[in-house]
């Protein structure tokens, strides 16, 4: 078996959910790493959208490649893992962050695969950045705020901050044996919605949602050479031709749509 792996880049918000939660003040929650608690997009909610786009992009046949309610299909897909989010900060807008554990959990699915997969580079780039995690700083009467790097309000080194790294132009790795840095990667933005009739509410509720410009690592594995191929064609941006698949609830307002870029061909 074989897998290519892609970086799946969210142009605008997204509501990947798992349906109305039990407790809590979200009543529509997104769906999460049972163990990091981090965002995901869940292997059959990534098949389905998947599937959707190569019915409506006329991308042939879809029965061999997904399967339907009598086979299985070719293709074989993984959960869709936060790779890297946007933090906002003092400098600019937002940097790209990630954080340790992050990088070990993408090192760590390439290399317990043991397929004959693309991208050996990319992921020696994610092991090279584990041993350069930092944690928030707090700032000495003394200290110059010129020498930090301000992300969410919390105080880091820039030393955190990587260049060139396939993952975007600027990326901080941030520590997070921390609990401030797992709760920056953990609780996502909360929006009201409103059901309304006749200018009176009917249902007010609250949803939330991965921002715009997070990055998610997903891999696809297959026997066949050639149905990666064709999902490849079908589905990555590739010099300039951008291809938006859309992912998750709420369509009708934007939500969801995302670019499919494959790593490396090393």
């Amino acid at each position: 078996m074989k897998a290519h792996f892609y970086l799946i880049h969210t142009l605008t918000n997204m509501h990947a959910g798992t349906g109305e939660a039990t407790d809590g003040v979200v009543d529509l929650p997104v769906q999460r790493d049972c163990i990091t608690n981090y965002p995901q997009i869940q292997s059959s909610s990534l098949k389905g959208a998947l599937r959707g786009y190569f019915s409506q992009a006329s991308a042939g046949d879809v029965q061999p490649l997904f399967g339907d309610s009598n086979s299985y299909g070719s293709l074989r897909f993984l959960p869709a893992q936060l790779l890297a989010l946007p933090l906002r900060s003092l400098d600019k807008p937002y940097y790209l962050a990630t954080t340790s554990s992050i990088l070990e959990q993408a090192e760590q699915l390439y290399n317990s695969l043991l397929l004959n997969s693309k991208g050996t580079l990319f992921f020696e780039l994610l092991k090279e950045l584990l041993g350069k995690a930092g944690t928030p700083r707090k700032l000495d009467r003394g200290s110059k705020a010129s020498q930090y790097v301000n992300l969410e309000g919390q105080f880091f080194d820039k030393s955190i901050l990587h260049t060139d790294t396939m993952i975007g132009d600027t990326l901080a790795v941030l520590s997070d044996d921390c609990i401030e840095v797992r709760t920056l990667f953990s609780e996502m933005p909360v929006i009201a919605r409103n059901s309304l009739n006749n200018g009176i509410s009917q249902n007010l509720w609250y949803e939330e949602f991965v921002p715009r410009e997070a990055i998610f690592l997903t891999g696809v594995l297959s026997e066949n050479d050639s149905d990666l191929t064709t999902f490849e064609k079908h589905v990555a941006s590739i010099d300039g031709a951008i291809k938006i698949i859309q992912i998750g609830g709420n369509a009708s307002i934007g939500y969801g749509l995302t670019i499919f870029k494959k790593i490396g061909e090393e």
